[in-house]
Order: C-alpha cells, then sequence, then structure tokens
C-alpha cells in the first residue's frame, strides 16, 4: 500500500506564492534596471528614459526615470519638454531632455533646461526629436538611484541572495 500523500498548509502555498512574486518582482527591477539605463524600454510607444543630470530640476530630478511617448516635431509646442539627440559637441548623438522655449521659423526648437538660466547652445533640428516627457517616475526612481551605486547594488544582490536561501531551506 501507498502512502497517502501529504498535502502542504494552504498558508505555506500562500507565503510561498507571495515570497515568489516579491523575488520575481525584484528580479525584474533589477534586470530593468541594468539593461534599462543602456538600451532603454518601450511598450507600445511610451518609453522609460534615465535622466542622468540635474538639467531640468526640479521639474525632472537627476538621477530619475521619466515616462515619454513617441511624437512628430510638427506636434511639439512650446512649453512641451522633449527628448532629442544632442548635436551639442559634449554629448554629441546622446538623448537629453529639455523644455521648449521657443520654435524659430525654420521649424527648430530652441530648448533649455529648467535649472539653467540661458538657452541651450545649439537649436534642435526637427528630424532630431524622439519622444514627448509625459511624467516622472518617482518608484522606479528610486530603485534606478538605489541600483546606481555600488553599494547598494551589492546589497540588494546580498539581500537577495540571502532571502532565496533562506526560502529553500525551510519546509
Amino acid at each position: 500500500m501507498s502512502k497517502p500523500l501529504k498535502r502542504k498548509p494552504v498558508k505555506k502555498i500562500v507565503s510561498n506564492v507571495i515570497f515568489a512574486v516579491i523575488m520575481t518582482f525584484l528580479g525584474v527591477i533589477i534586470l530593468f534596471s541594468i539593461f534599462e539605463k543602456t538600451v532603454g524600454f518601450s511598450v507600445s510607444g511610451h518609453h522609460l528614459l534615465w535622466v542622468r543630470t540635474n538639467s531640468m530640476e526640479p521639474t525632472i530630478p537627476a538621477q530619475s526615470y521619466i515616462l515619454v511617448k513617441d511624437v512628430k516635431a510638427e506636434d511639439v509646442k512650446r512649453g512641451d519638454i522633449i527628448t532629442f539627440i544632442s548635436e551639442a559637441e559634449e554629448i554629441k548623438g546622446n538623448y537629453n531632455t529639455h523644455r521648449v522655449i521657443d520654435i524659430n521659423s525654420n521649424g527648430e526648437f530652441i530648448t533649455k533646461g529648467d535649472h539653467y538660466s540661458v538657452q541651450d547652445y545649439q537649436p534642435v533640428k526637427p528630424e532630431n526629436v524622439v519622444y514627448l516627457y509625459e511624467r516622472n517616475m518617482p518608484f522606479l526612481s528610486f530603485f534606478g538611484k538605489l541600483f546606481a551605486s555600488p553599494l547598494g547594488y551589492g546589497l540588494t544582490v546580498v539581500g537577495i541572495i540571502g532571502l532565496l536561501a533562506v526560502w529553500f531551506t525551510i519546509d
């Protein structure tokens, strides 16, 4: 005769599911944090971008994630915050996110970081406009800042490994 199967208590199953969800979430956040800062993340025309500098403070804090969406240059108006491919020598070819303060007669955008008192040196060509700013993402920014420092990243990884070790040793 075979022994009847021993059923796990419902509490144990629920705690395992909750733990698995938390660990999956943390894993996704870590991977997202690593890859997002280099390759970008997009869902149906919306993108998350990592802002490194304070040029748009207080509107957009340094080291934070923002939500942006695809935009056509002809839809951009004065006051919008746009992300564009910069032609400024020091950051040429990189994304830059600044506010449109004027639009030239030839369709080029005059931009300025909110943190600065002077406009950007070079106008933005319409073909260099990539995204329109929608909002800050403070929850993701918290994790982005945490993973931005080697100490925070290391402590998080060690903490996750510790939680996994405890989870696998408890029956």
